[in-house]
């Protein structure tokens, strides 16, 4: 199986990639603003496309669309990019609003306009989005929680019309989890004390969801590519009553 994952250099883009490459069948190409050390030991430079969704020419070139549809050309694509970026003024700018509705929507809706007329041609083909709880729930800050409100807006009215094509649009809504280098494994690292309060007031099983737990997730939902998933983003929250 082809797959492209966007957002791959660290958290659970990287684990993803990781996970995938171990797998004999699969190939796996990736996009992130940087090809760091650690994804460059999992994925060779040929598989990877180096964009920053803020660069709205690069994000727009016939480059980056050729690249997917004549090298990339894939079965699955999981959309992983986004974040908070450290912006959580509730009064937002226009600048701040702008850059958080790019990293975390924006910018994956824009490789999807090349995707899914060739997913259309194909009469197949699988898009994952990674949101968050944040969406339904506002845990976040103002800035990420309305984008990610915005991409479960999205996921659930661009799944509901491409299904007739046979191509799948769907996501999950993760709650609090570790992966590689993400907020959780930083909280640990510089805050082992609202670590520890967040786990016992929060996780009923006293125990982080794992990037793993998600990736099982994706897996099953790229092998199957079961148009019963269309417009859904899957709740992941391990009992954090966040999702219901």
């Amino acid at each position: 199986m082809r797959y492209l994952i966007v957002g791959a250099n660290n958290g659970l883009g990287y684990d993803l990639c990781k996970d995938l490459c171990r797998e004999k069948n699969n190939k796996v190409f990736s996009i992130s603003r940087e090809l760091s050390e650690n994804l460059n030991k999992i994925v060779s430079a040929d598989s990877f496309f180096r964009l920053d969704f803020n660069d709205l020419d690069k994000l727009n070139s016939n480059d980056l669309s050729f690249w997917i549809t004549n090298v990339v050309k894939p079965d699955v694509v999981v959309h992983c990019s986004g974040g908070g970026l450290g912006l959580k003024s509730p009064n937002l700018s226009y600048e701040n609003a702008k850059t958080l509705i790019n990293v975390n929507l924006l910018g994956s809706l824009s490789i999807n306009f090349t995707l899914l007329p060739f997913f259309e041609h194909k009469k197949r083909g699988t898009i994952i989005h990674i949101g968050s709880t944040a969406a339904t729930h506002a845990i976040g800050s103002v800035g990420y929680n309305m984008s990610k409100a915005a991409l479960n807006a999205y996921v659930r009215s661009a799944g509901n019309y491409f299904v007739k094509s046979n191509v799948l649009i769907c996501g999950i809504n993760p709650g609090a989890f570790h992966a590689s280098r993400n907020a959780m494994e930083r909280l640990k690292t510089n805050n082992p004390v609202q670590y520890e309060l967040f786990l016992n007031q929060r996780i009923p099983r006293k125990e982080m969801m794992s990037s793993s737990e998600i990736i099982s997730v994706i897996k099953f939902i790229a092998q199957s590519g079961s148009l019963a998933l269309a417009g859904s983003m899957i709740p992941l929250d391990i009992g954090e009553s966040l999702s219901y």
